[in-house]
């Protein structure tokens, strides 16, 4: 497997981008909705500040007040690759997960994506859900996806990482605490550090 030398975080869909947060619910006796991009930032912040001077060189792409988030993001990556050559290159896409209508479901868990890096995949998935298991985050297992724009049409590897579903309210109001996205956080750290040959 390739070690990799340069990371982008990039921070999962745009504030601005509709339908991307739970319904509103109870927690902490608020009322509060669980929000895609809030969530991924926090997590891409909490993976920047341990690489920060470290041996792996690590970039979050903010693109969470971009309208076109897609097109904004392969353009960056796809410069950045062509800089540092994109072999040495690779971008993790951090979101959570929905089922398609509006409302509450049951359907929980965490899914891996990728495009033409299965073994990295498989690495991720590994570490989060093994993080995950001992608060009954399901594993969905990898899955090979060809029509993802972000995967398909960027010059280095990458993946997207989903945690949980915030259509599954026990699973919003997990991803609200701050001492599991820490968990979350430093099970993507792990995993980089192993695609990196940093032990």
């Amino acid at each position: 497997m390739q070690k990799y030398k340069f990371i982008i975080i990039d921070p999962a869909n745009g504030r601005l981008q509709p339908g991307r947060r739970s319904l509103p619910f109870a927690y902490k006796s608020k009322i509060v909705q669980f929000e895609e991009w809030e969530f991924a930032m926090d997590i891409a912040n909490i993976i920047y500040n341990e690489f920060f001077y470290r041996k792996v060189y690590a970039t979050i792409l903010n693109t969470c007040w971009s309208g076109n988030h897609t097109k904004y993001s392969i353009n960056y990556i796809n410069a950045f690759s062509n800089y540092h050559g994109p072999e040495n290159v690779f971008f993790i896409s951090i979101r959570s997960n929905a089922v398609n209508r509006r409302g509450w479901f049951d359907t929980s868990g965490v899914t891996t994506i990728y495009y033409n890096a299965r073994e990295e995949a498989e690495v991720f998935q590994r570490h989060i859900t093994s993080a995950l298991k001992a608060y009954g985050f399901k594993d969905r297992g990898v899955k090979y996806r060809r029509n993802v724009s972000i995967l398909k049409n960027t010059l280095c590897k990458g993946i997207i990482t989903q945690t949980g579903y915030y259509t599954n309210i026990n699973e919003a109001m997990r991803l609200m605490d701050v001492n599991l996205r820490y968990e979350i956080a430093h099970a993507h750290v792990n995993a980089i550090k192993e695609l990196c040959g940093w032990q």
